[in-house]
Order: C-alpha cells, then sequence, then structure tokens
C-alpha cells in the first residue's frame, strides 16, 4: 500500500512518499474499501500538513479530502455500493493513497459519462457549495446570492448551485475571469475594497441589498458583504482565501439587523456523513444531466504530491490540480 505521509506538521517538501509493503485494509461495519485513481487538492490540505489547519490532526496521517476509484471490498451492512463500482468519495483524510478505507455514506456511484479523474475533481466543491447554501445559508428561490472567490472551485460550485436552486447570483472576482460562469451579475473588485463591493451589491439589487452571501476570501470583502446585506440577511463565511480573518461589530449586526453564520465542511467529514450522502447525491444527479461541469487544470503523478503541495502554499499553482496513480506507485 502506497501513501503520501506527513510524519510531523512541516513544510510540504517534508512530506514522506511511502511505497513500502503493507497489508491491505479491510472494511469494518458500514465502510468500504477503493483503490484510489485519482485525488483532489485543496488548500485544506496544505494547512493540514503544515499544522495550520483548525481542526485537531493526529500525526502520523496522510493528506487529502476527496478521490474517485473502484471499490474492491465492502464491510457488513453496506447497501450504497458493491465491489466493482466505481466512485467519487470524500474522506476526513487519507486520499493521497493508493487504498482508501472510508464510510459508505461518504461515496457515491459515479454518473455516466464522468471519468475518474474529472471525478476527483468535484467531491469537496460541490459538498461545500450544497451543504453552505442549504443548511447554513438556508437559501429559498427567489432570494440574491453573492459569493466572493467565485472563480476557484468552490466559489464556481457555489455559484452554479445558488442559480440551479433559483437565487440570483452575483459574482464576485478579483479579475475579469476568462469566461462567463454561470452567475447573473460578475463583479471585479482588484483593490478588495469593503466600499466599492457593498455600492456594487446595492447597484445590482435597487438598493435592497443581498439577502445571502457566502464568504470564501475573508478581509475587506467581508466588511463589504455585511454592508452590502439586505434587512434580515445573512453573511456566511466559509473560508478565508485572503489569509485575513474578519472582524465585526455585534453592534453593527443590531443595526442592520442581519445575521452571521459560519461552515465548516471538516466538521461534517469527521461526524454528519448522513448529511453528506445526500449532498453527494445532489452532487451525482446534477453532473449526469449536464448542469454541474466538474473539471481540473493540472493532472499530476500522485509521488508529485510534496512539490504541488509546494507550488500550493506559494501561489504558483492556479487552478484545480488532481493527483492521479499510476502503475509504479503502487505496491
Amino acid at each position: 500500500m502506497s501513501r503520501v505521509i506527513a510524519a510531523a506538521f512541516g513544510a510540504p517538501e517534508d512530506l514522506i512518499v511511502d511505497t513500502s509493503p503493507r497489508q491491505p485494509p479491510r472494511p469494518g461495519h458500514g465502510e468500504v474499501v477503493v483503490d484510489v485513481a485519482a485525488a483532489g487538492v485543496n488548500f485544506a490540505d496544505v494547512l493540514t500538513v503544515t499544522g495550520q489547519f483548525h481542526l485537531p490532526t493526529p500525526l502520523p496521517m496522510t493528506p487529502g479530502n476527496e478521490f474517485s476509484g473502484t471499490v474492491t471490498a465492502v464491510g457488513e451492512g453496506v447497501s450504497r455500493v458493491m465491489p466493482g463500482d466505481q466512485v467519487m468519495a470524500l474522506t476526513a483524510q487519507g486520499a493521497y493513497a493508493d487504498q482508501v478505507v472510508v464510510p459508505e455514506l461518504l461515496t457515491v456511484r459515479l454518473p455516466a459519462g464522468l471519468d475518474l479523474v474529472t471525478a476527483a475533481a468535484a467531491p469537496i466543491a460541490y459538498s461545500t457549495a450544497d451543504v453552505a447554501l442549504q443548511a447554513h445559508g438556508r437559501l429559498r428561490p427567489g432570494q440574491t446570492v453573492v459569493v466572493t472567490g467565485a472563480g476557484g472551485s468552490v466559489g464556481r460550485a457555489t455559484v452554479e448551485s445558488a442559480r440551479q436552486a433559483g437565487a440570483t447570483v452575483i459574482g464576485i472576482h478579483r479579475t475579469a475571469p476568462a469566461q462567463a460562469d454561470a452567475a447573473h451579475h460578475t463583479v471585479v473588485i482588484e483593490d478588495s475594497s469593503a466600499a466599492n463591493l457593498a455600492s456594487e451589491i446595492r447597484r445590482l439589487t435597487q438598493e435592497a441589498g443581498a439577502e445571502l452571501a457566502v464568504d470564501l476570501v475573508g478581509g475587506k470583502l467581508f466588511e463589504g458583504l455585511v454592508d452590502g446585506a439586505s434587512f434580515g440577511g445573512t453573511v456566511l463565511t466559509v473560508g478565508f482565501a485572503s489569509g485575513d480573518v474578519p472582524q465585526v461589530s455585534l453592534a453593527t449586526l443590531l443595526q442592520k439587523s442581519i445575521g452571521i453564520a459560519g461552515f465548516d465542511l471538516g466538521v461534517y467529514l469527521r461526524s454528519r456523513h448522513d448529511y453528506l450522502a445526500g449532498a453527494l447525491d445532489r452532487m451525482a444527479r446534477l453532473i449526469a444531466t449536464g448542469t454541474f461541469e466538474p473539471g481540473y487544470a493540472h493532472r499530476l503523478p500522485m509521488r508529485e504530491a510534496p512539490k504541488v503541495l509546494s507550488a500550493l502554499q506559494r501561489g504558483e499553482m492556479r487552478g484545480k490540480a488532481v493527483l492521479v496513480n499510476e502503475s509504479g506507485w503502487r505496491t
């Protein structure tokens, strides 16, 4: 069994690529074993291996929260998949390996026509969007939704999910997008100005403000989302891609009669598998109908995970990366 290991928290370059032989994993009750074809790369993987992730992470550990592959064994009580099924899946950790044991509720069969490499790029983005909008944002058809970081994989999935749910979507970008996305309105805020963002939201909503804002960036943009919220609106924080964790005055929330909510997929990966199963099912159906079109920008060998995470940490890798298992890597 081959895998990437973090023996201690540190630089991604210090990750160990372990190809030593070991016994294949065995599934417990409600679990399945999957031969991993590919694993999606996310910035949370960098935070985890460097010890900056906000949830406790025991060591040693193997990073990676999303993958695709073929089911090879199932434990007692499993009914969602069977051996031979090609699946995409989520996991609390461990995707950077050639085999993973995962609860069956965190797997879903691949829709027809979706290849395994592309499938590995889908679960985190679309599950995050689904659960954030529905469970925490309480999105309703007809509402206006603002999404910061709309050009990233999670941002794009959130824009697509909100539009599919019947919302009017305003996508916020730092630079002009290379191609049109599912947003009804695209706003470029180059200087991260809170005032400029709030002004654009009010202009596009005829001064009413947005009922829901999903913030993936943090920093000054969060302030703009608070200023641009409608009466009774909600600002939902999902991440801090800017590296700047914003602060907000409770007096401001009271005066504007708005709410602040938070969402962390990591908590769901550890304890809310039932809800994630529904999110994965909805994702698969929408991919099958062509409503969602997952994709990736970089396809790289799994053994290069240390280099890939290092490049991501330095901001040198734009677009979604997928790590692919190769025959020479497996033991």
